[in-house]
């Protein structure tokens, strides 16, 4: 029995809380009925549109695409170049 009495007595405080940080939060039921603020919403008038005036812009054509040419060379004769000028050998 004094179980049951603890459980009822923790859900109580649990539900209180809960209640209480919603409150808190403004998470309730407000001052104001939810007409009332959808009248006055109705009766404000919208702020005048600015007009807008579109300027054209003209942009210069893309670069044309070229064609590159890779020509490889390769030294002849089986030489190879280590940067070695006077032909010594190491």
């Amino acid at each position: 029995m004094i179980h049951r009495v603890a459980f009822f007595v923790a859900s109580l405080t649990a539900a209180l809380a809960l209640a209480f940080g919603l409150a808190f939060m403004g998470v309730g039921p407000s001052t104001t009925p939810g007409g009332a603020v959808q009248q006055v919403a109705a009766t404000v008038d919208p702020p005048p549109q600015p007009t807008v005036q579109v300027d054209t812009v003209y942009l210069t054509p893309p670069v044309a695409p070229q064609d590159v040419t890779v020509t490889k060379t390769v030294t002849g004769g089986g030489e190879r170049d280590d940067g070695n000028e006077r032909g010594e050998q190491d």
